[in-house]
């Protein structure tokens, strides 16, 4: 079941205190809130469950409340903004062409997963894709405190693909970055595709 979770009642509450964090570098027009689908919906799409009712929005997507027969249990079921997404295009995108399917990051600076970047005041870059709208990006949260102390606004390179975010790191230090997330999805191409949501994160060296 990708992108899908079935969870106990430990799961359960802390996953319903994950609420969602602010955003930072925040430009450009808000995008629609996340519509969770209808009780219906889910249900076709898990056969083995019984869904029962819609429970709440989580910071990446919903949960309801489900049974399980065949062990005869109740559990909750947390379906994920990023599969949905997924979900999405795959259907819609068949037949067309590369312009008509969202941007993905396919490449970053420092490297997400990095554990010896030099602290002090350096670039993170970003690059897509596909050309983006300039002047529109979403520069997200991953947890309060995850985001370095920007140095100036994000900027894109003449290249339109490659964003640009100057900050000062600490060191010894986790950063994170959701790159689009949640209602914020202002990292979109030049047709207003909004772009696959994305973790920066990284660690940085001693001095």
């Amino acid at each position: 079941m990708s992108g899908q979770d079935i969870l106990g009642q430990d799961e359960i509450d802390a996953l319903m205190r994950g609420v969602q964090q602010g955003a930072v570098a925040e430009t450009g027009p808000e995008a629609a809130p996340f519509q969770p689908p209808a009780v219906a919906e889910v249900a076709g799409l898990f056969p083995q469950l019984e869904i029962l009712a819609f429970i709440g929005k989580v910071c990446l997507g919903a949960v309801y409340q489900a049974r399980q027969p065949a062990l005869d249990r109740f559990v909750a079921l947390a379906s994920l903004i990023i599969s949905h997404l997924f979900t999405a295009w795959t259907v819609e995108g068949q037949g067309q062409d590369i312009e008509s399917m969202p941007p993905v990051v396919v490449k970053t600076v420092p490297e997400s997963g990095a554990k010896n970047v030099a602290p002090g005041v350096v670039e993170i870059k970003v690059t897509f894709s596909k050309e983006m709208t300039d002047g529109s990006w979403s520069w997200s949260t991953a947890w309060q405190g995850s985001t370095p102390d920007p140095v100036g606004k994000p900027k894109y390179e003449p290249d339109r693909k490659t964003c640009v975010m100057k900050v000062k790191l600490e060191p010894n230090k986790t950063y994170a970055y959701w790159l689009n997330n949640g209602k914020f999805q202002n990292f979109k191409d030049r047709q207003g595709h909004p772009s696959v949501p994305y973790l920066l994160v990284f660690q940085t060296k001693d001095k």
